[in-house]
């Protein structure tokens, strides 16, 4: 709404023609406050310095716009507004088409009189809609800028993840690499001591790497390996560790399971070797097994199944040892 100084002067205007003249010429300088009186038809009558800045960008302009200007309410819409009170024809937000012809809002109040239309309103609406508008703008960047960090961090963790990934998987199998088995072995040794569960290892070799490489050049080697792997991963629970150890060994970490079981699981894998080839050779694994004990850790335990490989490599190869 108007502040107390424009509706005074307001209150002048409802009035007399000489009493619109005293208001006209003490508000003429005005730029904070647009005066402008039309005719009945909307011909514009005078105009202060604060309508023609509002309707021109210039508050010295000659030749301001007339009633045309008013976005509302229109001349027509005050006839049927001041049709139906005795008091102003209208209070509340004026609309202006401004100078970039941009409708500008203003508090203000209008009054119809037989000879002239007078307007009177206040351009502090202006200010505080720019400040809004602002104010919308800032709040839709910051979310968009929101927006944009959360994508960013969510490609940034799907980065990481990849990495962590490549970090811990060997290029050739597929399979986890020693890295990430030495890691997780140490984590499972600390829960089987907590939880007072078994856990055993098995270092598994692929007999005869040498000889696929040397009969059938390097790509069968990679075959053969990689066909231990395929079996590796249909052997091992979703929650059992198998991995690539490096060369032509690999290891199977098996939670919760007891030395007989790993053992039998190891005969298991042997034996389904046997029936897969690679270059028309039979595959063929030795497999040391070890369980942990009191006095283990995880470097000893994998010293004592990679032992145990050796017992069965000595016993001719293609076998199952534990310790």
């Amino acid at each position: 709404m108007p502040s107390p100084d424009a509706m005074t002067a307001a209150a002048l205007l409802d009035g007399s023609r000489s009493e619109r003249r005293r208001v006209l010429d003490l508000l003429t300088n005005f730029t904070s406050v647009a005066v402008a009186v039309f005719t009945p038809t909307g011909e514009l009558i005078e105009a202060n310095r604060g309508y023609a800045l509002v309707t021109t960008g210039r508050s010295d302009a000659s030749a301001p716009p007339g009633a045309e200007a008013l976005v509302a309410p229109t001349l027509d819409e005050l006839a049927v507004s001041h049709a139906a009170t005795s008091d102003c024809a209208y209070a509340g937000i004026v609309t202006l088409n401004g100078a970039d012809a941009t409708p500008r809002s203003l508090n203000g109040v209008m009054w119809r009189f037989t000879d002239a239309v007078v307007l009177l309103a206040e351009h502090d609406v202006v200010d505080q809609q720019a400040t809004i508008d602002a104010l919308l703008d800032l709040h839709e960047q910051t979310n968009e800028l929101q927006r944009e960090l959360v994508r960013s961090r969510r490609a940034l963790e799907v980065s990481e993840a990849r990495l962590r990934e490549q970090a811990t998987t060997d290029e050739l199998t597929g399979l986890r690499n020693r890295r990430f088995a030495t890691e997780r072995l140490a984590e499972e040794v600390a829960r089987a001591r907590r939880e007072g569960s078994n856990l055993c290892v098995a270092i598994v070799d692929l007999d005869h790497l040498k000889h696929h490489n040397d009969q059938h050049w390097h790509r069968a080697g990679d075959a053969a390996l990689q066909t231990v792997a395929e079996l590796l991963r249909g052997a091992a629970r979703s929650y059992d560790v198998c991995a690539r150890f490096g060369g032509d060994e690999f290891v199977l970490i098996w939670t919760d399971t007891t030395p007989d079981d790993a053992v039998r699981a190891a005969e298991r894998l042997i034996a389904r070797a046997r029936v897969r080839c690679v270059a028309d050779t039979p595959l063929s694994l030795s497999i040391g097994v070890a369980a942990l004990a009191d006095d283990d850790t995880p470097d000893t335990l994998l010293a004592r199944a990679d032992d145990a490989l050796y017992d069965a490599k000595r016993a001719g190869r293609g076998r199952a040892r534990s310790t």
